[in-house]
C-alpha cells in the first residue's frame, strides 16, 4: 500500500468516524468561558453565597453553614443516556459539618411542582479524617418517615452505593458520570461506584453546594444519543480532529 493510499483510507475512516459521532450522540461542553452562565438557572439562593465565573472556572463560595446555593442546567435540557464529565477542586473546607456538594439528576413536574424521581452523586467530608471525602450514590423513594410522620410523604434518599477518596486542595480532580438504561456508573481515579434505579426515564442535570467551603468547577461536558450539540465551551478545539490532524502530520513527516 503507497503512502497516499494510506493517507486517503486515514482520512475517509476519520471522517466517517467524526460524522459518525455527529449523528450517533450530540456534546454539550460549558468550559465557563461565559461570566453570565446564562445556559443555568440560578433556583434556591441565600445571601450567604458567591457563585459566579472568576478565571475562566465556576466559583462558589459559602460564607457560613447556612450558605445554600442551586443550579439548573437548562441549556442540556431533559436527557435519558449521557456521559458526563466535570473537572472540580476543593478549598478552604472550613466547617465539615453541613458541607457537601451535589450533582442530581431529576424529573420535575412542573405543574405539580415537585419531582418525579430523583438520583443523586453526593460529596461529603468525613468529620473525624481530614482531608477525606466521602462519595455515595444516592437513591430517593417516596415516603414517610416514621420519626416525622407529621411531614407528610416526602422523598427519602436511601444510599445505593458509598466509597471515600483522600483529596488535597488546590488539586484539580476529575470525574465521570454514565448512564445507560437504568444503569449509573460513578468513577474518578480508583473510586468506582455502580447503581441501577428506574427512577427517573428522562431529566436535567442539577448542581447543589451547601455549607462554608470553596467549590471550584470547569469542563463540563455531557454526551448522549439525544443531547443537543451546544454550550459555550462548544466552538472549542475538536479532540478527533486534532487527532486526525497529529495523524496526518506524522504521515507527511516519514514521506
Amino acid at each position: 500500500m503507497t503512502i497516499k493510499t494510506a493517507r486517503l483510507m486515514i482520512v475517509l475512516l476519520g471522517t466517517i468516524f467524526v460524522f459518525g459521532q455527529m449523528c450517533i450522540a450530540g456534546t454539550w461542553t460549558d468550559d465557563f468561558s461565559d461570566p453570565t452562565l446564562r445556559d443555568w438557572d440560578g433556583g434556591l439562593r441565600n445571601d450567604e453565597v458567591s457563585a459566579t465565573v472568576v478565571g475562566g472556572h465556576f466559583y462558589y463560595r459559602g460564607k457560613d453553614q447556612l450558605a445554600r446555593h442551586n443550579m439548573e442546567n437548562r441549556g442540556l435540557g431533559k436527557i435519558q443516556d449521557f456521559s458526563l464529565e466535570l473537572k472540580f477542586m476543593f478549598r478552604n473546607l472550613r466547617v465539615p459539618q453541613g458541607s457537601y456538594w451535589v450533582i442530581m439528576y431529576a424529573l420535575f413536574d412542573e405543574e405539580t411542582w415537585d419531582y418525579d424521581g430523583i438520583i443523586e452523586f453526593l460529596w461529603y467530608p468525613n468529620i473525624e479524617k481530614p482531608n477525606i471525602m466521602e462519595v455515595t450514590i444516592d437513591r430517593f423513594e417516596r415516603g414517610v418517615l416514621e420519626w416525622l410522620p407529621e411531614a407528610g410523604e416526602i422523598w427519602i434518599p436511601n444510599t445505593a452505593a458509598i466509597d471515600s477518596f483522600a483529596y488535597e486542595e488546590k488539586v484539580w480532580y476529575t470525574l465521570r458520570i454514565e448512564r445507560e438504561g437504568n444503569q449509573y456508573t460513578f468513577s474518578m481515579g480508583d473510586v468506582i461506584l455502580f447503581a441501577e434505579d428506574d427512577a427517573v426515564p428522562m431529566g436535567t442535570i442539577e448542581l447543589i453546594f451547601n455549607g462554608r467551603n470553596t467549590i471550584w468547577l470547569d469542563d463540563f461536558s455531557v454526551t448522549g444519543p439525544d443531547v443537543p450539540n451546544g454550550g459555550p465551551g462548544f466552538l472549542g478545539v475538536n479532540p478527533l480532529a486534532e487527532q486526525l490532524t497529529t495523524t496526518w502530520g506524522k504521515l507527511k513527516a516519514q514521506n
